[in-house]
């Protein structure tokens, strides 16, 4: 019996599609070309949405592989803001133990799991497809693009996604100490912004971004004064690891017989920590698609439907980090009265509507939005906002 899915791509997203399918009943072979270390340049943060997902797969994050934190802090020079998560806490862990614990998972399921197997072609027809590799001839009922940000399996659909106007790069590394903050920190700079994550075994991790990296990492790290004096003399965990561009969108998602999930559906920007979660939400949706027989072809509109509040925060997250003036203002703004940011962490991980802002929230909040707003239609018209 052919299986359901031959996954291409054996990271988070395919593997979250082939669990989440195997607990519908469904099979899956999945294919990853990497045979050694499957890390990857990643802010390593999960928020609570995609912390909840975890669990509704039954991936189990514990004995030293994971570290929950209880919610957020902005920091941009004086101004600190920060707030708690409502109910489930984000959960942070290194990218291969992530994997190392979804694939415990995967054997508990009918998938099988090709490490170290490249997919060098594939034809798809109407009654199914096939793919081959350097182990033989594979059929199977969907072929699934899990395959990153420049898929391989996207160009088969005609869609070539859409180039940000400002496309922007990340660079990661780890550093041997204990954090000294149980929240995910995000420090705003002169062009970039850092994003400092506890990690498990007395390690932060950080990850930078800017539209232009070629300061490298410790030039972009000096930028933000506080940040570096912090990590000054501390023995690296790990060397620099970059990915990028980000901010591309395929023109297309889905046909009869194939889907694109994970960064190869889509990736705004990582600036809002919301990457893992999008791609567990996509992987959810495909699966559900697949698991009531509907067309795959409706997976398209299920996954903006999914992904809408992820993609529309990460838009204007990425809009104050690109205004200073906006962003220091509502910033401002924000720190004081903490409520109306623990407002906005709740929005962020879906536990509120904009309707649930009282209005005081929104009188603290638009003198700020307007004062930012002012120059807008001048740096629009020269062909995007500012940067800091």
């Amino acid at each position: 019996m052919i299986p359901d899915l031959l996954i291409i791509g054996g990271g988070p997203a395919g593997l979250a599609t082939a669990i989440l399918a195997g607990m519908r009943g469904m099979t899956s072979v999945v294919f990853e070309a990497r045979g050694g270390s499957l890390d990857k340049a990643c802010g390593e943060g999960i928020m609570p949405p995609g912390a909840r997902l975890l669990q509704e797969m039954g991936v189990v994050l514990e004995g030293g592989r994971g570290r929950t934190f209880p919610g957020i802090r902005f920091i941009d020079g004086e101004t600190r803001v920060e707030g708690s998560f409502p109910s489930t806490p984000g959960v942070a862990a290194r990218r291969p133990r992530l994997i190392e614990a979804m694939l415990e998972r995967t054997r508990t399921l009918p998938i099988d799991y090709r490490r170290g197997e490249a997919v060098e072609a594939w034809r798809i027809s109407s009654s199914g497809v096939e793919v081959d590799t350097a182990a033989g001839v594979f059929l199977g009922r969907f072929l699934i693009g899990a395959d990153g940000l420049r898929s391989r399996v996207g160009r088969t659909l005609a869609a070539d996604p859409r180039p940000a106007r400002r496309p922007r790069l990340g660079l990661r590394r780890h550093f041997f100490m204990a954090p000294w903050s149980s929240e995910v920190e995000v420090h705003f700079g002169d062009g970039v912004e850092a994003y400092v994550t506890p990690l498990p075994e007395s390690q932060v991790g950080v990850a930078l971004l800017a539209s232009d990296v070629s300061a490298g990492f410790d030039g972009l790290l000096r930028r933000l004064p506080w940040l570096w004096h912090c990590l000054a003399g501390v023995e690296p965990a790990s060397s620099v690891r970059g990915a990028g561009p980000f901010g591309f969108l395929p023109k297309r998602r889905a046909n009869q017989r194939l889907a694109l999930v994970g960064d190869a559906a889509g990736f705004i920007d990582p600036i809002s920590g919301d990457g893992l979660t999008m791609t567990f939400a996509g992987a959810k949706v495909l699966a559900d698609v697949l698991g009531r027989g509907a067309p795959l072809t409706t997976y398209e509109g299920a996954w903006r439907a999914a992904t809408r509040r992820y993609a529309n925060f990460t838009r204007l997250l990425l809009h104050l980090a690109l205004r200073r003036e906006l962003r220091k203002g509502l910033l401002g703004a924000i720190s004081r009265d903490p409520r109306v940011f623990s407002w906005l962490l709740s929005h962020a991980v879906d536990e509120s509507r904009l309707s649930d802002l009282p209005l005081w929230g929104f009188a603290k909040l638009l003198p700020a939005f307007l004062r930012g707003m002012v120059p807008l239609p001048a740096a629009f018209r020269a062909g995007g906002g500012r940067s800091t």
